[in-house]
């Protein structure tokens, strides 16, 4: 990717009150997903996902945004961002409104957060981040601010750099910076509202983890993972305990760790059957983990049991896939959305729900074909 350019520097530090004149209909008529992958999710306060930007083989990097409905099981376009963003954060705020940040695009806008309000599906800009990255994370801390972390910039060099967002102030700070420049890790608030960042990519996989405590705004040490690993999945147990699975190390890797924030130390648990990466994980309402298998479709998913530390399968999962988004829905299902396969250049426009209650998988796209083919 080329260096990307700096916007002009008299919109710099200070907040854009533009808000987008971009004449897309957002309709409420029923439409199929986008094919898209990269892009990310969230779960809006009225119980529809709000899935954004992404990238899609030819169409590049997309600015696009649309809303699923559970209820209905449909897909509607709403209006897209104002950047193309791939590998970007969605962070949903205590106000219910979005926060997108970041993304890999040669779109100067994208050096610009976004925020969407679900009540008008209008964006806005927000003031200017003081460094462009993508393939960082964004987590909500207790306060409502939210701790931006590493990632990659305009340069492809990986970053140690952090930042704080205030949507109270809409203005940025920075913070220290970590032990350690990363990209593709993971960052989980913990039940002491510090976070922890796990393993990552700086010219090969990490084992270095590193605790942020808001309140005193510094970095902490804290114990390293057994294994080296990056686009990884991390998830907070019901116990307080962090299970992060898969990943690429020296190889693609089925592995498992434990952290306990009490000690600061990793324990190995069981395997997976197969390796996964560039995946997700969720928690389920059962206190298990579910963390789809890109690996054979006959495989099912992989549900981690927090309480035997060992791996179980679903049923046949039914699109092979992975840089897709997965969100839990009110009721309790998985929506998994867009992705891709490993060796193939397109993206999939295709979702699946898992229903935990049964084990089993549904394609979402064929309820809306049945439903729109019959009326």
């Amino acid at each position: 990717m080329r260096k990307m350019p700096h916007p002009p520097s008299a919109a710099r530090g200070f907040v854009l009150a533009l808000v987008l004149s971009l004449s897309v209909s957002t309709s409420l008529c029923a439409q199929s997903f986008l094919a898209r992958e990269r892009h990310a999710a969230v779960l809006l306060p009225s119980g529809q996902v709000l899935v954004t930007g992404g990238f899609d083989d030819p169409v590049g990097p997309m600015q696009s945004a649309q809303v699923y409905d559970e209820q209905t099981r449909t897909w509607r376009n709403t209006t897209p961002m104002a950047a193309k963003r791939i590998s970007h954060t969605a962070t949903l705020l205590s106000s219910g409104k979005v926060l997108v940040v970041g993304g890999a695009s040669e779109d100067v806008l994208s050096r610009w957060p976004e925020l969407y309000e679900p009540m008008t599906e209008r964006w806005t800009f927000t003031s200017p981040s003081a460094q462009r990255r993508y393939a960082h994370t964004a987590t909500m801390l207790p306060s409502g601010k939210v701790l931006v972390v590493g990632g990659i910039d305009q340069d492809q060099a990986d970053l140690a750099t952090a930042e704080i967002y205030d949507p109270e102030t809409m203005a940025w700070s920075a913070v220290a910076p970590m032990s350690r420049a990363r990209s593709s890790h993971t960052a989980t608030l913990l039940p002491s509202g510090k976070v922890l960042v796990a393993g990552g990519w700086n010219s090969g996989p990490l084992r270095l983890c590193d605790i942020y405590d808001p309140v005193l705004n510094v970095w902490l040490p804290t114990g390293m993972m057994p294994d080296f690993r990056s686009s990884h999945s991390a998830t907070l147990l019901p116990s307080g305990k962090v299970l992060v699975a898969g990943g690429r190390g020296a190889e693609y890797l089925k592995t498992a760790a434990e952290y306990d924030p009490a000690t600061g130390e990793w324990t190995a648990v069981g395997s997976m059957l197969h390796a996964v990466s560039l995946h997700k994980a969720t928690l389920l309402a059962s206190g298990k983990v579910l963390v789809p298998n890109y690996y054979n479709t006959s495989q099912g998913a992989f549900l981690y049991d927090p309480e035997s530390r060992q791996w179980g399968r679903t049923d046949s999962i039914i699109t092979l896939r992975w840089n897709y988004s997965m969100t839990l829905l009110p009721s309790g299902r998985v929506l998994v959305a867009g992705g891709s396969r490993e060796g193939h250049f397109y993206s999939y426009a295709s979702t699946v729900e898992y229903v935990p209650d049964t084990g089993t998988w549904f394609d979402t796209d064929r309820v809306f074909a049945a439903r729109f083919d019959g009326e």
